[in-house]
């Protein structure tokens, strides 16, 4: 890593504003080998590495030991770096297959982040100031062991994707969740959820709702306020009997294989 002009510094040939090389050093030197940079980040992919624009790294997507093809090339992951938050243009954090337990509240200072994924982790718990990250429109989990969700999560506003799944604790959603405006997907599917906020029926932007492998036996009365819901699944609950869908004048199909005793697999509207 080589000084340039006042401000900026050489990370392996690209030039980035000073603070962002100290932070992509610290997680060179956790990760223990260098960040390749790459053109772009697809959706989903598991690769290590970031993309960057204009000196700022814009998608950063880290990668553990546990995922197959990364094993020869990184170190067990623990604790991710707090120079997480130096990234103040970054767009998309991907966290996969790493042994982290704990995010560091400093994850509240990336203001511009849309996307964050964070998959087959340690995590116990998400920092309570995550309401901080205003620009968030997708939050996907998968494979956590905490039970809750931070109140603040309701002061995503921008937040129009929320994915939960494979806890392996039962999953308590707060009264804030009912303060996602702009929610458009709910997805918590084996998660051992045993009930739902009756501030859900505020949620009225929410189009579809996933909520199978779970152990729900009712759906609460704010249910019906759901105005805008298109597609609903509640396969695999504990339903005594097929819930009743009055009000809901939008839904279109709803999905309640094995949902109770006395079930079939769909409804279309």
């Amino acid at each position: 890593m080589k000084h340039n002009d006042e401000g900026k510094r050489d990370y392996y040939g690209t030039i980035f504003f000073s603070p962002e090389v100290e932070a992509l050093a610290d997680l060179e030197a956790v990760i223990g080998t260098p960040l390749p940079k790459l053109d772009t980040i697809e959706w989903g992919h598991t690769i290590l590495g970031f993309s960057s624009r204009e000196g700022h790294v814009i998608e950063l997507c880290i990668v553990g030991p546990r995922f197959l093809w990364a094993m020869q090339n990184t170190r067990r992951m623990e604790i991710l770096s707090k120079s997480i938050g130096k990234f103040k243009d970054l767009k998309v954090l991907s966290i996969r297959y790493t042994d982290i337990f704990d995010l560091p509240e400093e994850i509240g200072n990336l203001a511009t982040l849309e996307v964050l994924d964070l998959h087959d982790n340690n995590l116990s718990t998400l920092p309570e100031n995550i309401g901080n990250l205003l620009s968030l429109h997708t939050l996907s989990i998968f494979d956590v062991h905490f039970q809750t969700l931070p109140e603040s999560i309701g002061e995503l506003q921008a937040l129009k994707n929320l994915s939960i799944y494979d806890t392996d604790e039962d999953l308590f959603l707060p009264e804030s969740l009912g303060q996602l405006q702009a929610l458009e997907d709910l997805d918590i599917y084996n998660c051992f959820l045993k009930q739902l906020p009756e501030s859900i029926g505020n949620l009225k932007s929410l189009k579809r709702l996933t909520l199978a492998c779970n152990s729900l036996t009712r759906l609460p009365v704010s249910f019906a306020n759901l105005k805008a819901l298109e597609y609903l699944d509640i396969s695999q609950n504990l339903f005594p009997e097929i819930p009743t869908f009055e009000g809901l004048d939008a839904l279109k199909k709803v999905d309640y294989m094995q949902c109770c005793q006395n079930h079939t697999t769909s409804k279309f509207f």
